[in-house]
Protein backbone atom coordinates (compact mmCIF):
# COMPACT_ATOMS: atom_id res chain seq x y z
CA UNK A 1 0.00 0.00 0.00
CA UNK A 2 2.86 2.52 0.65
CA UNK A 3 4.51 1.78 -2.77
CA UNK A 4 1.31 2.54 -4.91
CA UNK A 5 0.43 5.85 -2.45
CA UNK A 6 4.36 6.79 -3.39
CA UNK A 7 3.96 6.40 -7.07
CA UNK A 8 0.38 7.90 -7.03
CA UNK A 9 1.81 11.02 -5.29
CA UNK A 10 4.47 11.03 -7.36
CA UNK A 11 6.93 10.93 -3.99
CA UNK A 12 10.63 11.68 -4.43
CA UNK A 13 11.43 9.33 -1.45
CA UNK A 14 10.01 6.61 1.28
CA UNK A 15 12.37 7.49 4.50
CA UNK A 16 12.08 4.17 6.29
CA UNK A 17 13.77 2.12 8.96
CA UNK A 18 12.31 -0.82 7.67
CA UNK A 19 14.94 -2.51 5.85
CA UNK A 20 13.04 -6.25 6.45
CA UNK A 21 10.16 -5.30 3.61
CA UNK A 22 12.12 -2.65 1.62
CA UNK A 23 14.85 -4.02 0.60
CA UNK A 24 14.79 -2.44 -2.93
CA UNK A 25 17.03 1.20 -2.98
CA UNK A 26 14.24 2.33 -5.48
CA UNK A 27 10.08 1.99 -6.88
CA UNK A 28 9.53 3.05 -9.85
CA UNK A 29 10.72 7.02 -9.44
CA UNK A 30 10.65 6.68 -5.73
CA UNK A 31 13.93 6.85 -3.57
CA UNK A 32 13.78 4.49 -0.59
CA UNK A 33 15.87 5.56 2.11
CA UNK A 34 17.03 5.56 6.09
CA UNK A 35 16.17 8.41 7.95
CA UNK A 36 19.88 8.35 8.43
CA UNK A 37 20.99 8.50 4.62
CA UNK A 38 18.34 11.08 4.31
CA UNK A 39 19.68 13.42 6.52
CA UNK A 40 22.87 13.06 5.31
CA UNK A 41 22.42 13.17 1.68
CA UNK A 42 19.16 14.82 1.12
CA UNK A 43 18.32 17.03 4.15
CA UNK A 44 17.61 20.77 3.29
CA UNK A 45 20.59 23.11 3.45
CA UNK A 46 20.11 26.20 5.57
CA UNK A 47 21.75 29.62 4.79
Amino acid sequence: MILELADECLADFIITGNTLDFTFPTYKKTKIISPKEYWEKYRPKLS
